[in-house]
């Protein structure tokens, strides 16, 4: 399995570094956060004074063969409900993407009203030493999932094997 290592790497990247050059004056951590409903969920990005709440995405919003990039995108979403569990209705809620295709659709998204307004969308890029790693990681990640079908393939054979042996097997009186 992949090891992604190298987005949390970029992440802390963005949260010490990027966000510096936008809010000079801010300190920003990974923290968890109590939510109005009692629970709790962990920011990628919150301020000291928790006026500020980011979510980091190191994902691209098209696959390498030209498709949108669904799971990041759902993933986005997803991340979406925990702003919206905040109990903080004056705190600022930014989408940083690390990559600007997946800020585009999002974009997109706001334009025709199928996005709130209450999100911001930056884009901050990372040093080329870690998209790099991130690209190596999106490698491997894609290598994995190539494989995945042959291997489902040899499970499923074996286990279709082992149901017919079970099934020409006699019952037991």
């Amino acid at each position: 399995m992949a090891n992604s290592r190298s987005a949390l790497e970029a992440e802390k990247w963005i949260r010490d570094i990027g966000l510096k050059t936008i809010y000079p004056d801010k300190v920003f951590t990974k923290k968890i956060v109590k939510l109005c409903t009692g629970g709790e969920f962990e920011f990628d990005c919150v301020d000291k004074d928790e006026t500020i709440f980011a979510h980091v995405s190191t994902s691209k919003g098209k696959t390498a063969s030209g498709k949108a990039s669904t799971g990041p995108i759902h993933k986005v979403r997803g991340e979406s409900l925990w702003f919206n569990l905040l109990d903080k209705p004056q705190a600022k809620m930014i989408f940083i993407f690390t990559e600007q295709s997946l800020k585009d659709v999002f974009e997109e998204e706001k334009r025709i009203g199928r996005w709130p307004s209450v999100f911001d969308l930056l884009h901050i890029a990372l040093p080329k030493e870690y998209q790099e790693q991130i690209e190596e990681l999106r490698i491997l990640s894609r290598d994995e999932l190539k494989a995945l079908p042959e291997e489902l393939n040899e499970l499923s054979d074996s286990l279709g094997e082992e149901i017919i042996e079970e099934i020409k097997r006699p019952e037991k009186s």
